[in-house]
């Protein structure tokens, strides 16, 4: 039941509507009501490259899938080339569409690990070209290799990190229209504020059709996806919080009164742990 990278590779450029990797919120129930709802394409949770690995217990915890959760991109975190590799070609044994490297995460743990944001300065860059190109050479061809970013902090640098990535192996980048976090750095934090997604826009005009970009940020019901779509010209449209909201999001809207909102949302919840119960 694995599709072929070819045809991932056309979902990701023909407007699939994505469920982004959310630490302990893209699970398999979660994936599948979503899937239900709209979603073509879905990441597992952020997945520790040495765990999965090492922890066969973590492994069979943390990526668990269906026949019907296709596409599915694992998604790693790591700093080890040799392991991150590693980590994704067992993900394609198990079944995974593509592999996604975590090049976002803003949190105090990946300033602790150094991973997610925490590697996308200059002085990391060798590595992260050395990681991706590892991920190319571990995974069949079949398997597409993607990698999940943020805005660096002006856009010529953004774009040098994206047009890296794509000489290193990366198929896909996903582009979360947010500044990369940096630990010490003042003013407003990764997560405030809208997204920039004209900034978006002109990476997918600068690298055009050379890989494919995903636009990630603003999107929190079916038409404001479709705007993000339209104004960046990307290829596809992710969301993560707006999902945890109304995981019916991709959906086309219905216009209800505050009563039916309310039951439609409660009818979510109870689907969801129906999918629990089951898987």
């Amino acid at each position: 039941l694995v599709r072929r990278s070819v045809d991932f590779l056309e979902a990701m450029r023909s407007g699939a509507k994505i469920v982004a990797p959310m630490v302990g919120g893209s699970e398999l129930a979660f994936r599948l009501l979503c899937r239900r709802h709209g979603a073509d394409v879905a990441y597992t949770p952020m997945l520790e490259a040495q765990k999965f690995v090492e922890d066969a217990d973590f492994k069979r915890s943390f990526f668990q899938t269906h026949a019907e959760d296709r596409p599915l991109v694992a998604h790693f975190c790591g700093n080890d080339p040799r392991v991150v590799g590693q980590a994704c070609a067992e993900a394609a044994r198990l079944g995974a569409d593509a592999v996604d490297l975590n090049l976002g995460c803003p949190q105090r743990v990946a300033y602790a690990g150094h991973y997610g944001s925490y590697l996308m300065g200059s002085e990391d860059r060798e590595l992260v070209k050395a990681i991706v190109r590892t991920m190319r050479k571990e995974t069949p061809k079949t398997v597409a290799v993607c990698v999940k970013i943020r805005l660096m902090d002006n856009q010529r640098d953004t774009l040098k990190l994206v047009e890296d990535l794509r000489d290193a192996g990366a198929q896909v980048v996903a582009l979360h229209g947010r500044r990369r976090a940096t630990w010490h750095r003042d003013g407003p934090g990764a997560r405030d504020g809208p997204a920039d997604l004209e900034a978006i826009h002109q990476v997918k005009e600068s690298v055009g059709d050379s890989v494919i970009i995903v636009t990630n940020g603003n999107v929190r019901n079916s038409q404001e996806a479709e705007d993000a779509l339209k104004e960046t010209n990307a290829g596809a449209v992710m969301s993560a919080e707006g999902l945890l909201n109304d995981p019916a999001l991709f959906e086309d809207a219905v216009e209800d009164d505050v009563g039916d909102e309310r039951l439609r949302k409660l009818g979510l919840a109870l689907e969801y742990l129906d999918l629990v119960e089951v898987h």
